[in-house]
């Protein structure tokens, strides 16, 4: 049990001398009340949580939040789940209070860091984002206030980006590069445009289009001397910008015109943007840049012509990233680069034929490993697939049936758990066929299971059984 100064001297005291009944009971009188003082109210969490299903069961409840049609009080929903180091933070809430919650290593249930009520309900803590030692967040009345904490203290407001209750002021696609933390807001008279600020306060970068309407800035990455994003203007369209967070500049207008190339997928290899662009000649295509005009160009035409490989789920890994792109005679197959021309190629075939198995849901380990799922030749279904990234490396480890996704495949160091929905199924894999196994089937009372998150070397997801929802995570 935790306790504050005053309640660690109270009880020491009891240790070290024999007390009367009526001198326990004064001191008890005495410790109770500072020690609520000492701690912060959790309206929306149990006293206790649950105490699990069962002994056997392979998970074990964290936590617990009453609510729920059966419980005759408000659902709980928890969603955000972020890590800061070796933190997990997470939002739980209802449609009268938020919370964030801070969930360390070690700690037996998580704490709860700030919270906010709303009169008019609906209340929402979003865009949660790491920075060193802590965690920048938005709230606030109108979901117009920009916040960080460190976890420990009491959450510190940095800004408020509109003075009346506009309702569409909030910060989002917040990042943290260099120091700073950049952002898109709308004040409420200039329309979404680029923000960048610190621990103490936020400013506006530039008013790229004009009035009321909006630049929309997102995809904010770093480069060696400052930051890549994606934003429009009225004279080139949706292109890349960049800024060293006082200026901003256009990269290139790679597609010349009010068009625009609508930049997507920005990922940063050795101080290089790769991403897709339509330049209007090639189709959406595969490009780098270095945050120079010259430095940007196309980097591999990986469909010729007009069509457009339009590759997209880049994921960094070991040297280099994968990707996933389309092209002729093998549809949308999964490729890898190492940041080179000749090392940018097609990794698998699994699907042979114009058509392609349309890898999805693609992520890899620490180690090597990546996991994805794509359409298995000649069967009904996809199937759940690792790969070391070598050409035909692929192993299928399971095929899953069209009505169970899987919903979602989540790695957990080099082992990765993955749901089927239909068979309300838990499923956990080490990346071999000899362990592809059946981790838990849920009860009939339980929803299925959501915000499934890494932490810790155990699967974290939550789950509700009408009565309460409940934070979970593998034993």
């Amino acid at each position: 049990m935790d306790l504050p100064a005053s309640g660690t001297k109270f009880v020491r005291l009891f240790e070290n001398e024999k007390l009367t009944g009526l001198k326990f009971v004064v001191l008890l009188l005495i410790a109770l009340p500072l020690r609520a003082v000492g701690q912060k109210p959790h309206p929306l969490r149990a006293e206790t949580p649950e105490k699990g299903f069962g002994k056997k069961a392979p998970v074990t409840v964290v936590e617990s939040y009453p609510g729920g049609p059966k419980a005759g009080a408000f659902s709980v929903i928890l969603e955000h789940p972020t890590l800061v180091e070796k933190t997990l933070y997470y939002v739980s809430r209802n449609n009268r209070l938020a919370e964030l919650n801070r969930l360390k290593i070690g700690m037996e249930r998580p704490a709860v860091v700030y919270s906010t009520a709303v009169p008019a309900g609906s209340p929402h803590i979003d865009n949660l984002t790491p920075y060193p030692g802590g965690l920048f967040f938005t709230a606030g009345p109108s979901f117009n206030e920009l916040w960080r904490t460190d976890g420990y203290t009491d959450a510190e407001k940095i800004v408020t980006l509109c003075k009346k209750r506009c309702g569409v002021c909030y910060p989002q696609h917040l990042t943290y590069l260099r120091g700073k933390i950049f952002f898109a807001a709308d004040t409420g008279k200039i329309g979404w445009e680029p923000f960048v600020g610190d621990e103490k306060s936020a400013k506006i970068l530039a008013d790229l289009l004009p009035g009321y309407r909006s630049s929309n800035p997102k995809e904010f990455v770093s480069v060696k001397d400052g930051v890549i994003f994606v934003a429009d203007d009225p004279v080139h369209g949706r292109e890349l910008r960049f800024t060293d967070g006082v200026d901003v500049r256009l990269v290139k207008d790679i597609y010349p015109g009010k068009g625009g190339s609508e930049p997507e997928s920005l990922t940063v290899y050795e101080n290089k943007v790769f991403f897709s662009a339509d330049d209007g000649k090639n189709g959406r295509e595969l490009w780098i840049t270095d945050g120079t005009e010259d430095g940007t160009q196309l980097f591999k035409e990986l469909f010729p012509g007009r069509t457009g490989s339009a590759p997209k789920q880049f994921t960094l890994y070991r040297d280099g990233f994968l990707f996933t792109a389309n092209a002729p005679k093998y549809g949308r197959e999964l490729w890898k680069s190492d940041g080179t021309l000749a090392g940018t190629v097609m990794t698998e075939d699994l699907y042979p034929g114009p058509v392609g198995s349309n890898p999805e849901q693609l992520t890899a380990t620490e180690r090597g490993k990546a996991y994805f799922t794509a359409y298995v030749e000649k069967q009904s279904g996809r199937g759940v697939y690792v790969t070391d990234g070598g050409f035909g490396g692929a192993t299928l480890l399971k095929v899953v049936a069209p009505e169970d996704g899987p919903e979602w495949l989540i790695p957990v160091g080099e082992n990765a758990f993955f749901y089927l929905k239909n068979r309300r199924e838990i499923w956990q894999t080490d990346g071999t066929t000899h362990f592809v196994k059946r981790l838990w089937k849920l009860p009939k009372n339980l929803e299925a299971p959501y915000m499934p998150i890494s932490f810790g070397g155990a699967l974290y997801f939550a789950t509700s059984d009408g009565k309460a929802a409940h934070l979970c995570k593998t034993r």
